[in-house]
């Protein structure tokens, strides 16, 4: 045990020997000034554009959500492998706002970024929901009730809707 240790000790003072940890910021306290002077005098001339911003705001979360139950059905369809089961796991542990500093240093300030912080938990999610309802067992027990596979897909069809519920029950959220 404390032979690893001290092995990891040795890679990581080894690391940080050719690590780039250079300070680029010329002038912290100017920032933290026009941050605060922003805050004290704020513009409410920007307000006639708030409508927009609100629509583009729902409209990248639709996106996202709907690009993680695509996803989600994907991965739902291999869910019963091993390594599947653990991506989804791994990137279901990772929180949005965690999802958004990742994609925030590869892509910027960009939509993409968001949808993606978004859609990549949710698939996650989704995957797991939806191998848990309608996996095959779920659909062996279609199956048995008499339907054939056509009303097998049409339940299908109705997955976002249980991956938002899948969604609410895991953040304990009201509805």
């Amino acid at each position: 045990m404390l032979r690893v240790s001290g092995l990891f000790v040795v890679v990581a003072l080894g690391c940080l020997l050719i690590a780039d940890v250079h300070i680029t910021t010329l002038d912290p306290w100017s920032e933290l000034q026009r941050m605060a002077l922003g805050f004290a005098t704020p513009d409410f001339s920007a307000v006639g554009d708030i409508g927009w911003v609100l629509v583009r705001t729902v409209a990248f979360a639709f996106c996202g959500v709907a690009l993680g139950g695509v996803g989600g059905f994907v991965l739902s369809q291999f869910f019963h492998v091993g390594p599947v089961r653990w991506v989804c796991a791994f990137i279901r542990a990772i929180h949005e706002l965690f999802w958004a500093l990742i994609f925030l240093q590869m892509f910027g300030l960009t939509p993409l970024t968001g949808v993606l912080a978004i859609a990549i938990p949710y698939a996650g999610i989704c995957a797991k929901s939806l191998c848990g309802n309608f996996g095959r067992s779920g659909f062996a027990r279609v199956q048995s009730v008499g339907a054939g596979r056509r009303h097998g897909v049409c339940i299908f069809i109705r997955a976002p809707a249980d991956c938002v519920g899948a969604y609410q029950e895991l953040h304990q959220l009201p509805i």
